[in-house]
Order: structure tokens, then C-alpha cells, then sequence
């Protein structure tokens, strides 16, 4: 998307968030669909960023009906559109992007009471080629570590300068800006691989990658090791409601659940999704939550932005916090059948 946002217009970021050309049609609310997932006390807090024109900034999700409430205090210099976002031991942490020619990246503190955020840091990696970086996905290792994915590129050579292209998993410091690359996945951006999201597996510590491919319509992921900075092969979810589609926002919660926004094809509808041990994620059936809301016409929803915390009390009546919340102010989403840009990852390299 390289229009400001007040032109609404449906060009895309160079950093291709919303996947393929297949999902054209996102007619949805705020509220969502009411999944069969009971409300009961495992159930997290979830947040995620609303970019719209208005409401817009840091909002909690409702994680049975995928119903968005922005927090009440607006965030300071907002970003066009947040491509990630964390919250551990109650400080968040988010990286939004300013669209562009090029594009900005800023890494921001955040409340998760109030929604209030600082005016954020520019995002960088040093060497790196001016205005070639693109982030995507933000995640906190057990150890605390901020970790994001990073595309850029970088010139040498002397008198015959050569350009190389570089896609890492880099860790962020949250306070310069600066993304230090740990391990490189030029092998899988050499496949084709698109890198979505990233998340880390609270019970084990394991990081993982969530990825689509161009030229088909399947969903990936695969397992970080940052003791030998090396990935392990690529896995394909190949359960019931895999069948086409893409990953976006993902995190795990306490109890080792992962959480994430899928952009299913078929229905072309986005849905809040869950997933169990990545034992077993070759064959698992992805449980479908709520409907999620679009970052289409007018760009409601950052569907890179959700990350989980620890699940609110619940008042003698059973009822969850966030949904109460809910039912006094939950955002409606304007209805609208939108065209999907498709931009090819070689373009974007450019």
C-alpha cells in the first residue's frame, strides 16, 4: 500500500500481509460468528491493532466471538498498519510500518490498559541497503528476547558493486530499533517462501515460522534453532480446514494453544483459528473460533497484530471480562467486496 491512508485505496504494502488473490470477497463485522468454543476460564485475553480511519489503535479480541473493542487511550504517531505484536509479563511491544516509497518501519511501546503508546523508535539493520528492509510477524522467546522477520538488502563489491538480498529472523531491541540478524532463510525465500508470522511454544521454548509458498495454496511452518542458528524443514498442515488458505497474526498461550488469524480461500473469509501441540500439527484439524474482522475497505484490522496474555477473572456470573466490555462498545466493520492485490515476492524484492 503505498497511497496514505486517507485515499482508500486498495494498493498493498509491498510486505504482501494479506495473501492470495482468492480471498476477494470480506463482507464481516467486528462481532464475528459465534464459534462452538465455550467460554470458560482457559480461554485468554487477546489484542490486536485496528487500523481504520476511525476507531483506530490497540484493542482487545474477544477469543469467542473474534469481537474487536479499541482500548480507550489513541496511540501516539500511529502507523499505517501494526505488521506485529506482543505482550509479556504486561509490556507490550509492536512494530507498525508507514506505507511509502519506500515503506517505514517503527518498533513501539504499548499499554495494554490504556492502548497509550510511546511515538516509537525507527526500525533498522545496520549495513542495510536505505529503504530496501520489510518486517513481518513479532515474538517473545521464553528468555524474553523480542525476535521478528526481516527481509533487505546490502551493496559491495568496490568498483563492480553487487546487491545481495537477506531474509533473517533478527532479534529486536525494543529501545534503539536495531533488528541483529540470527538466522538466515535465504534458503526458503530462494524456494519461494513467504514468511507471515512467528511464534514460540511457551511449554517448550521451540520458536516457529509460519509461511505460505507461492504457486500453491498451503499453509507452513517450520522450527527455529537459534543454538545452532539453523531451521529445520519446512512441515505442511495437511488437517482438515488446511485445505487452502494462509497463515497471519499467530501466538501461543500459556497452556501451549496456538492462536492465529487464517485467511481461508475457500470461504474467503479471515478466522480467528486455533491449533494444539505442534506434535501433531501435520494432521490436525484447525478449529475455527469466529469470523475475523478484514484490513480491507476501510482497513479495519491488522491481521498481522495478535498476541495472547493470561486469561482475565471471571465474575460469579461466568461471564468473560472482554466480552462485557463488548457488549457496550464492540466496532462494526463496514461491509465491502474488495479486489485482493497479489504482489509477487521477486517485485517486492526489487
Amino acid at each position: 500500500r503505498h497511497s496514505t491512508r486517507k485515499e482508500q485505496t486498495m494498493t498493498r504494502t509491498p510486505i504482501r500481509f494479506a495473501g492470495r488473490a482468492a480471498v476477494a470477497g470480506i463482507a464481516l463485522t467486528a462481532m464475528g460468528i459465534l464459534a462452538a468454543s465455550p467460554v470458560n476460564a482457559a480461554v485468554p485475553a487477546l489484542y490486536t491493532y485496528l487500523d481504520g480511519t476511525n476507531p483506530y489503535g490497540y484493542s482487545t479480541m474477544s477469543a469467542t466471538t473474534g469481537a474487536v473493542t479499541p482500548l480507550p487511550t489513541l496511540p501516539t504517531n500511529p502507523p499505517d498498519e501494526v505488521v506485529g505484536e506482543e505482550l509479556t509479563n504486561g509490556v507490550g511491544t509492536a512494530i507498525g510500518v508507514f506505507s511509502g516509497d519506500p515503506s517505514e518501519f517503527f518498533i513501539y511501546d504499548w499499554n495494554a490498559t490504556t492502548g497509550a503508546s510511546n511515538a516509537g523508535v525507527p526500525a533498522f539493520v545496520a549495513g542495510a541497503a536505505e529503504g530496501s528492509l520489510v518486517i513481518s510477524g513479532l515474538d517473545t522467546r521464553n528468555d524474553g528476547t523480542l525476535i521478528t522477520y526481516a527481509e533487505y538488502t546490502t551493496t559491495g563489491g568496490g568498483e563492480f558493486p553487487t546487491t545481495s538480498h537477506h531474509s533473517v529472523i533478527a532479534t529486536v531491541n525494543r529501545d534503539t530499533g536495531e533488528l541483529l540478524p540470527v538466522i538466515g532463510l535465504d534458503d526458503l525465500y530462494d524456494s519461494d517462501y513467504i514468511v507471515n508470522s512467528l511464534a514460540t511454544d511457551p511449554l517448550t521454548g521451540i520458536s516457529y515460522v509460519f509461511m505460505e509458498q507461492e504457486g500453491n495454496n498451503l499453509a507452513f511452518w517450520v522450527e527455529l534453532d537459534f543454538d545452532t542458528q539453523t531451521f529445520d524443514i519446512p512441515g505442511t498442515f495437511d488437517g482438515a480446514g488446511f485445505e487452502s488458505g494462509f497463515f497471519q497474526g499467530a501466538d501461543f498461550d500459556a497452556s501451549g494453544t496456538l492462536w492465529f488469524i487464517y485467511g481461508n480461500n475457500d470461504r474467503e473469509m479471515y478466522e480467528l483459528s486455533t491449533l494444539g501441540s505442534p506434535a501433531t500439527w501435520a494432521t490436525d484439524a484447525r478449529t475455527v473460533v469466529a469470523d475475523a474482522a478484514s484490513n480491507y475497505a476501510p482497513y479495519p484490522l491488522s491481521e498481522l497484530a495478535l498476541t495472547t496474555a493470561p486469561a482475565p477473572a471471571l465474575a460469579e456470573t461466568g461471564a468473560e471480562f472482554p466480552v462485557a466490555l463488548l457488549a457496550l462498545g464492540s466496532v462494526a466493520v463496514i461491509a465491502g467486496v474488495v479486489t485482493v492485490v497479489t504482489v509477487s515476492r521477486k517485485r517486492r524484492a526489487a
